[in-house]
């Protein structure tokens, strides 16, 4: 993976939940690599659209949008940055990509929380 700038790998994680937020920063963190996180969907794709990111993780089920509209997004916006989600355990992956790839949307990875 390219990095820009400062050498590390720059990572975007936008997820509504804050625990969530600080333990994803700090296992990263110790990883060598660069951690921007929002709570806030919208303030997050602002800035994954204007700063230099390599990816891209958010929470499939943010709290006034889901993984789907996010996609949607990510297309309208023409971001192209590779986007891994975040979901639930109950959280059926097989529908996701099926969903997203109805709208032509590709989505690089899907991460479930709690494994």
């Amino acid at each position: 993976m390219k990095n820009f700038d400062n050498g590390m790998i720059r990572v975007l994680h936008a997820d509504h939940d804050p625990l969530v937020l600080m333990k994803s920063k700090i296992f990263l963190e110790q990883k060598e690599m660069y951690v921007n996180t929002f709570s806030d969907i919208k303030e997050a794709l602002c800035e994954l659209k204007m700063g230099k990111y390599h990816v891209f993780v958010c929470d499939y089920y943010m709290l006034e949008i889901n993984g789907i509209d996010i996609g949607k997004e990510f297309k309208r916006r023409r971001i192209n940055v590779p986007f891994a989600v975040f979901s639930g355990k109950n959280c059926d992956d097989q529908t996701i990509n099926q969903r997203l790839g109805e709208l032509e949307i590709q989505i690089n990875t899907i991460l479930k929380k709690g494994e």
